[in-house]
């Protein structure tokens, strides 16, 4: 029981200290003065983001920063990239203050660590 409560502790620890990492980071890969976000939402292996940007190029430029994310690993782990793919869901214009602006929202996927491979099964022929 008491290892049980230990491993769920642990869990919420991580799930935790993975908000602050993903939030530090985007901070960083924001394009300054030249876009925003306006919403996000973390929820299991998925980040969605909404926001409003300058140009098409901006929004592709913070594309390719959220792919350049490292993944939190231990001491002496070398961190891949967090996000295995990371889609435009929509992109659209919008005035801002009169201002054509570029409303987008994206949606990050999470790498998933490998599975092992379960031996493949052989099918039973019918006689």
């Amino acid at each position: 029981t008491l290892e049980q409560r230990k491993n769920v502790i642990d869990g919420l620890e991580a799930k935790r200290l993975k908000t602050v990492h993903v939030l530090d980071y985007l901070t960083q890969e924001v394009v300054p003065e030249r876009m925003w976000l306006t919403n996000l939402s973390l929820k299991g292996n998925s980040l969605q983001l909404s926001g409003i940007a300058v140009d098409n190029n901006t929004v592709a430029d913070f594309m390719d920063n959220l792919e350049t994310i490292p993944k939190m690993t231990k001491p002496n782990e070398k961190p891949g990239p967090l996000f295995q793919r990371v889609q435009l869901t929509s992109v659209q214009r919008q005035a801002v203050r009169s201002i054509n602006m570029k409303k987008f929202q994206l949606t990050a996927l999470e790498q998933q660590p490998p599975q092992a491979k379960k031996p493949a099964q052989k099918k039973k022929k019918k006689r």
